[in-house]
């Protein structure tokens, strides 16, 4: 099934008792850019993420969902808490998880990074979305990434596939955020009145 066909899903999920909050980020007009936006999206998503992790160590709270039912690549945890340090060597290059094979599905790894689209997730009410905003701003303008992101986020409350039909899962939401930004209100209310009636 179509994730829009789980629209009304979506907007039941948003609330303070989902489990999962999804941060997705899609390119502004990516066809027109011939800068090396996957990996510098990588690279931004993976900072962003190792900015949490310091966070979340200050906090003593777990904030990066880390559960054993998706495929994480933790490439965060590669990167130096001082990021300059890696921009200055010319040799470092950061590195795909080896055991992600190219033929598993997106939306079961963590953090997604799909075409010019990225997105990672968090424990839903363990961080403010302003937070996350400003680690993403400061990530952009610390790795010297000049191009413009559409930025959504949503709760969700499954990461198994088939719970999909009762819960709303990962990849339904992911599909849902990176498509949002191109709805107008009127589409998303006919969808909603399509699935329900």
């Amino acid at each position: 099934m179509s994730s829009i066909e789980y629209y009304d899903m979506f907007c039941e999920s948003q609330n303070d008792k989902s489990l999962y909050k999804m941060y997705v980020y899609d390119v502004v007009n990516s066809r027109y850019i011939e800068d090396k936006i996957h990996y510098k999206n990588l690279i931004l998503i993976s900072y962003v993420m190792k900015r949490i992790s310091i966070i979340e160590k200050a906090r003593n709270l777990k904030i990066l969902y880390d559960g054993h039912d998706l495929i994480h690549r933790n490439i965060y945890k590669e990167l130096p808490d001082d990021i300059n340090s890696m921009l200055m060597d010319n040799n470092y290059k950061l590195e795909y998880n080896p055991l992600i094979k190219t033929a598993d599905r997106a939306d079961i790894i963590e953090p997604i990074i799909l075409g010019d689209a990225i997105a990672f997730t968090v424990y839903n009410n363990t961080i403010t979305d302003c937070e996350v905003d400003t680690i993403f701003e400061d990530a952009k303008r610390e790795l010297n990434i000049n191009y413009n992101f559409h930025k959504t986020s949503g709760c969700y409350n499954t990461n198994d596939y088939v719970l999909g039909g009762k819960l709303l899962f990962r990849g339904y939401c992911f599909q849902i955020l990176s498509e949002y930004h191109k709805m107008d209100l009127n589409r998303q209310k006919k969808l909603i009145k399509k699935r329900t009636s």
